[in-house]
């Protein structure tokens, strides 16, 4: 990297131009090694501020092509700052906020407000310190509109170069002054030290490691004095045992429990075995409901024994067709029990198939359309799938019932659908995998496409046809059942949505005697859980508020436990790592759809939108026979972090506005430079009891935080 050059004879002018030379190059700067300027740079300072602008080499910009465009510049709006504290201190000097405002409101800042003052006269270690810092704030806005040299006597926000440190044992120090209007930061020191000690700053001040600055450390260690953080807690805990053994009529360190943080380590518990340790956020079992729901075989069963095989004559001829959302072996063992059954009536089957009620074009394709073609060697093949539109409509984009949307919240259309027009091609996938394997064919030969009203008026789902030399071998149709229900039972106006279903038919001697359809499992479960589970958690919420919902009383509850034990199919498809497991998909609908009913509540009854009720945990298992689901509610063990002794809380979490810590000065003590020694912080903290400060330095010390990293000299904490 190419250094400022600079002279041991410069005049005042000159060094006001090195350094707004300095800040033009830190500007077109994205990194730099400091010092940037020194007697060894090979960059000769201009002769003039317009020769300072030569420095400044922009790129053209761009041409705009679009009319309509505007920058986003133009509107801004504003943004959430993360910073909470009410006022920082020498950690922010290089980061947005006190000396670079983000005016724009684009997380960039993009205007200096802050001017560097040379003393007269300054000699090259206090210019090369100076063209140090102007060159790192130059780096970090993206935007200047005027020097930042001021005389002596100027006013706003200023970096002052105050000559020797005042204190015998510093080297070097920077130090922050506060007056009504302005903010000042003075830097002291001399000669080598004060050049070194400035690229030090430059090169890694206020960062902690790739991730974390030490705006972050003040912000945790804010944390940790209003008793949020695991640190602060311990710290809180030590003061309190102290205090308690100290106390002769109540010094009882066992009959404190530390209600805390779950961040907090078994090597800081062992500090204070004495101590019983809580999880605050654990929870606590509000009630628990169990339900078992009637299996989708056995009803299929039930109905075929009820209503079929009664009426069974000797010579009948059976054939039965129906879907289950099961696995294939569970299928093929159902419909082997239903051809005995049959057969002991004295009937005949001609064939019973059982697909796959999830899914099931996919089903119908590779468990009846492979092996049927298999023999044939067809060399083309064309799937026709039907737009899955509502009655009476024909014309569709890919847009329809794709918007996607973040909150969930219309709800002005009862007869929107959920559903993609393509759902039905969707659910194909992925067959072509499946027919290229099983029949040799190459992909460009297998064609999917919609079913049209010119092509006929029949009821179907699909239409598989193949073709050998350009002739058909082999025609199928089939036609897939769901049925229809609102997205959310307790908002109807939200739309409604079409899960797959079970079917049976039944025909006898080629007259259909039975169609009916089977409620699937999951279907089963979602019914319980929009009737039943939503509206239970519901009520809880409703007497625990005493009916007065407010957004930032959330969560209302830990955690809703969704246990289902299901049997489904959850199968791998043999291409990629692709499945058919509809217990993945009701757990990603057990989520959201909760989600957006705590939403959509907060919204009808309260007008705010409830996003954060509590944690919806769905645990969904592979099982054989009847679904059960098992419903937990658990509520948060305290609301907030606390120290108890019994029943009395002693200490519990406060309000972030009530403490306030900052860096106040930055030092380098005598040899510190020669010695390669780290800069110490100096921090005050606001707010915060002076014990509690105490423990918390000493367990610092100790290295019994996890901040102990974080600091790696910690001169003060007053």
């Amino acid at each position: 990297m190419r250094k400022l050059k600079l002279m041991q004879d410069m005049n005042r002018d000159e060094q006001k131009r090195a350094v707004e030379a300095a800040l033009l190059l830190g500007f077109q700067s994205e990194s730099a090694l400091f010092p940037i300027a020194g007697i060894d740079g090979e960059i000769t300072v201009p002769g003039s501020l317009e020769q300072c602008m030569r420095l400044w080499t922009p790129e053209k910009p761009g041409e705009i092509t679009v009319e309509t465009y505007e920058a986003a510049s133009a509107h801004p709006g504003e943004i959430f700052h993360l910073d909470f504290r009410k006022e920082c201190g020498l950690e922010g000097i290089f980061e947005s906020g006190m000396f670079l405002k983000d005016e724009n409101h684009d997380f960039l800042p993009d205007r200096l407000d802050v001017k560097i003052v040379l003393p007269e006269p300054a000699d090259i270690s206090v210019v090369t310190a100076a063209c140090n810092l102007a060159f790192r704030l130059g780096m970090e806005t993206t935007g200047i509109n005027e020097p930042i040299i001021a005389e002596k006597g100027a006013g706003g926000n200023l970096i002052v170069f105050d000559g020797e440190c005042q204190e015998e044992e510093l080297s070097a120090a920077m130090y922050l002054e506060r007056k009504e209007d302005a903010v000042l930061v003075h830097i002291q020191g001399s000669g080598a030290n004060l050049e070194a000690f400035t690229a030090e700053l430059c090169n890694s001040f206020p960062r902690v490691d790739s991730f974390r600055s030490l705006t972050d450390v003040m912000m945790d260690l804010t944390d940790d004095m209003i008793f949020r953080g695991a640190d602060g807690q311990m710290a809180y805990l030590k003061a309190c045992c102290d205090r308690e053994r100290k106390t002769e009529e109540n010094g009882n360190v066992e009959a404190l429990t530390l209600y805390g943080s779950p961040r907090i380590t078994g090597q800081q518990m062992e500090a204070f075995p004495e101590v019983t340790y809580l999880n605050y956020k654990s929870g606590r079992k509000v009630y628990e409901k169990r339900y078992e729901l009637p299996w989708e075989v056995e009803v299929l069963e039930k109905i075929l024994e009820e209503q079929i095989y009664p009426q069974l004559q000797e010579g009948d001829r059976l054939r039965i067709e129906g879907a289950l959302s099961e696995n294939r072996h569970i299928r093929l063992e159902t419909a082997e029990k239903i051809r005995k059954q049959v057969q002991a009536c004295g009937a005949e089957v001609e064939t019973v198939s059982l697909l796959c009620a999830y899914k099931q074009g996919y089903s119908w394709v590779e468990e009846v359309i492979l092996p049927m073609g298999k023999e044939k060697k067809p060399d083309r093949v064309e799937i026709y799938f039907k737009p899955f539109l509502p009655e009476g409509e024909t014309e569709w984009v890919d847009e329809n019932g794709a918007t996607p949307s973040y909150h969930n919240l219309k709800a002005d259309d009862p007869e929107k659908w959920y559903d993609l027009p393509i759902r039905y091609l969707q659910e194909l996938y992925p067959i072509e995998d499946r027919i290229s394997k099983e029949w040799g064919m190459e992909r460009s030969r297998i064609e999917f496409r919609p079913y049209t009203d010119e092509m006929g008026d029949e009821k179907l789902t699909y239409l598989c046809r193949a073709y050998r030399d350009n002739k058909v071998c082999l025609e199928e149709t089939y036609e897939a059942w769901c049925s229809e229900r609102p997205y959310l039972d307790a908002y109807p106006q939200m739309g409604k949505v079409h899960p797959a279903t079970g079917y049976l038919r039944v025909w006898k001697n080629e007259r259909e005697v039975l169609c009916e359809r089977i409620r699937t499992d999951v279907e089963a479960i979602w019914d319980l859980y929009q009737s039943e589970v939503l509206p239970d958690c519901r009520s809880y919420i409703e007497k625990k508020t005493g009916g007065k919902i407010r957004q930032e009383a959330q969560p209302f509850f830990h955690e809703l436990l969704l246990d289902v034990t299901v049997s489904e199919p959850d199968e791998r498809t043999g291409s990629r790592e692709d499945m058919i497991s509809s217990m993945d998909a009701l757990h990603e609908d057990m989520y959201f759809a909760g989600s957006d009913y705590f939403k959509n509540y907060g919204v009808q009854t309260a007008d705010v939108m409830l996003d954060a009720p509590g944690l919806i945990l769905p645990k969904i298992h592979q099982g054989t026979g009847k679904p059960v689901f098992r419903v937990v509610l658990s509520e948060q063990l305290r609301e907030k972090p606390c120290i108890c002794r019994k029943e009395e809380v002693l200490y519990e979490e406060q309000e972030r506005n009530t403490v306030s810590a900052k860096i106040d000065r930055v030092v380098w003590r005598k040899g510190a430079y020669e010695a390669n020694n780290a800069m110490e912080l100096e921090i005050s903290v606001e707010g915060a009891e002076e014990r509690v400060l105490a423990a918390y330095a000493e367990l610092l010390e100790a290295g019994r935080l996890e901040r102990t990293e974080d600091f790696r000299t910690l001169e003060a904490l007053c």
